[in-house]
């Protein structure tokens, strides 16, 4: 089933990005599903003491 940030993040259009406080598990999986759709998959992290603190995702 999916999760309500697994389709905000398939939901993305151009210009807008998103970020959650992990990144989710599925992520190659909803990254190839993109592909496939003709959207690219983009990801940032932001550490916080070498810690993980968010992943914002954007198209490119």
């Amino acid at each position: 089933m999916k999760t309500q940030q697994e389709q905000n993040i398939k939901d993305l259009k151009q210009e807008e990005s998103i970020t959650l406080e992990e990144m989710p598990e599925n992520i190659l999986e909803i990254q190839e599903q993109m592909n496939t759709e003709g959207k690219t998959l983009n990801w940032t992290t932001s550490f916080d003491n070498n810690e993980p603190k968010s992943v914002t995702f954007f198209l490119y």
